[in-house]
């Protein structure tokens, strides 16, 4: 590269005027792939945001069935039968774990939401 086209296209001081000469002059092909690159990164966070809200609708579910079954299970009807009360108890303890591990992958969605969100553009 000659002296003058490595001075016009250097980037190393941002907001200068030569890098807004630049923004102003991108290419057609330049300027589609950002456009692409924001597409691609607003599908992902409307998927994430989505994935967050169906999780957080079956992890309140989950705690309404455990509610109903640790009810259960405090009826001292349901000892009348102990297949019954095994049952409900293993039941709950599914329920247990079901929650545990939604609430996981939940929390885990909600960073890598936030990761990407305060991740900035390019």
């Amino acid at each position: 590269m000659d002296g003058w086209t490595n001075y016009w296209t250097r980037t190393s001081y941002p907001g200068t005027t030569i890098q807004i000469l630049l923004e102003l002059f991108k290419t057609r092909e330049e300027k589609k792939a950002e456009n692409q690159r924001r597409e691609a990164a607003q599908a992902v966070k409307r998927t994430l945001k989505k994935s967050i809200a169906d999780m957080e609708s079956t992890i309140a579910t989950l705690e309404k069935k455990q509610a109903r079954l640790a009810l259960d299970l405090e009826h001292p009807s349901t000892y009348a039968n102990p297949n019954k009360a095994m049952a409900l108890n293993r039941e709950l303890m599914g329920v247990q774990a079901s929650i545990t591990t939604t609430t996981a992958a939940w929390e885990k969605a909600l960073e890598d939401l936030a990761g990407i969100e305060t991740r900035p553009e390019a």
